[in-house]
């Protein structure tokens, strides 16, 4: 029997870690029709305060001896939990972040780590998910974790849904370079903007615009001070997200720190060309499908932006190798090996 932690799917502001979240709970449910779903309240870091809402908090694990039988326990994400003695703890891994560095976080997103003993967790999991062989090095380097208990289980790439033009688009139909995600400062879009700025009045870009699609995070840019043809979209809508991506002339996605990076497998699923870091774990999820940047230098972000429009076989090359890159990451694969793990824990109860 499997208990899963599906909290996650309740947040307001679904990211790459949520729809990962549900690619995993769907494979589980469809393999083990009989596991427990947990969605008891969902606390955010912007809730933390909340001291009454910390303490109605109810644990998997109490749900789970309700049965009076041990219980493979899955969490899909970073939640308050205590894991009682005779259940086997599943823990995914998306990125660690978090702990090398802080400062890309809000203080209250820090406590919010700390609260929920987001190393210590790791530490105390029977079993680890990584999304990516680099956060599986990390894991294991970093924070000395046994290798034998670390399993990579890559995401599946979304399927690409029908498009619908966001309606506070303030464009025509003129081109435009898209960032996807929170604008936050781990995310470098700050480097986006100046990278832009760099090229925009060359002949060749004089008509494009940068689109930042996603809500204002920590030390993001602010939207009141954007330069000009740059555009802030707070909100989109899944259909909206690909129409976007479909439309652009390249997703920008320099991160300093991801632990599989999502939004440039969904470009590359749709035919959009990608720039991405060249020192992430994009770096493995795009191999050369992608154009890869160093984040600190905004003089390659722009170079590899002027690439994509003025060297059209590059981006033909570019989106054959992203088609390709997309189907490898397949559900199937993924099912496979998040199955694995799990028919180990249940060995292990």
């Amino acid at each position: 029997m499997i208990t899963i932690d599906a909290r996650t799917l309740r947040e307001p502001n679904p990211t790459g870690v949520t729809e990962v979240a549900r690619q995993c709970i769907a494979h589980i449910i469809q393999a083990y029709p009989d596991s427990r779903l947990f969605t008891g309240d969902t606390v955010r870091s912007d809730t933390i305060s909340n001291v009454s809402l910390l303490l109605r908090l109810t644990t998997i694990e109490r749900q789970a001896c309700v049965f009076n039988e041990p219980s493979v326990v899955f969490l899909p994400n970073t939640h308050f939990i205590h894991t009682e003695r005779g259940n086997v703890q599943v823990r995914v891994v998306h990125d660690l972040s978090f702990a090398h560095a802080p400062q890309w976080y809000a203080p209250r997103v820090r406590l919010w780590h700390r609260a929920a003993h987001a190393v210590s967790g790791l530490h105390e999991a029977d079993f680890l998910i990584a999304v990516s062989e680099w956060t599986k090095r990390d894991l294991v380097e970093f924070l000395h974790i046994p290798e034998e208990r670390v399993q990579v289980v890559h995401p599946a790439t979304p399927r690409p849904q029908g498009g619908a033009r966001p309606t506070n688009l303030p464009l025509k139909n003129e081109p435009y370079f898209l960032f996807l995600g929170t604008l936050e400062k781990r995310k470098n879009v700050r480097g986006v903007v100046e990278a832009f700025e760099k090229i925009k009045m060359l002949p060749a870009l004089r008509d494009h615009h940068l689109v930042l699609a996603g809500r204002i995070g920590f030390g993001g840019p602010s939207a009141h001070a954007l330069p000009e043809r740059v555009h802030q979209l707070p909100y989109t809508s899944i259909p909206e997200k690909w129409w976007l991506l479909k439309h652009a002339a390249a997703l920008v996605y320099p991160s300093f720190s991801e632990g599989f990076g999502l939004p440039p497998l969904e470009a590359a699923a749709v035919g959009c060309p990608t720039i991405i870091s060249d020192c992430t774990a994009v770096r493995e999820t795009m191999g050369d499908a992608s154009l890869q940047v160093s984040p600190y230098d905004i003089s390659q972000i722009a170079m590899a932006m002027e690439a994509i429009v003025c060297e059209r076989q590059l981006t033909s090359v570019l989106k054959i190798r992203g088609f390709e890159r997309a189907a490898w990451y397949s559900a199937e694969r993924q099912r496979s090996a998040l199955l694995t793990v799990l028919e180990r824990a249940h060995a292990a109860l």
